[in-house]
């Protein structure tokens, strides 16, 4: 690949991706940068990413007085670096196919 710009056109979603920098967080250090919005990658206020989940986009903190939550833990691939939604993640997947919410934790 000879520029960005023709990563972009393959993989548009990555320009968002790109614009994504860390927040500095006490105890954990680095962490996804809070109330990040894009087309394609949204995180909430504590920097987690959204969840779909009835066809919306959820915060982690929206399915804390659930009787049932799954957590789905790793880095990346968790995150969903390079998917082309919030709604395409390992975590919203989950969600929809068992409907049990999953949340995810990425480190």
């Amino acid at each position: 690949m000879r520029n960005i710009k023709e990563r972009y056109l393959i993989a548009p979603q990555m320009q968002s991706y790109d614009q994504i920098t860390c927040d500095y967080r006490p105890f954990v250090m680095f962490f996804n940068r809070a109330s990040f919005s894009s087309k394609f990658v949204n995180t909430d206020d504590l920097g987690f990413r959204l969840n779909s989940w009835d066809d919306e986009l959820k915060k982690n903190t929206d399915f804390f007085n659930c009787k049932e939550v799954s957590i789905v833990i790793g880095g990346s691939c968790v995150f969903g670096f390079g998917a082309t939604s919030d709604e395409k993640t390992i975590s919203s997947q989950l969600s929809k196919k068992t409907l049990i919410h999953y949340l995810q934790k990425t480190s």
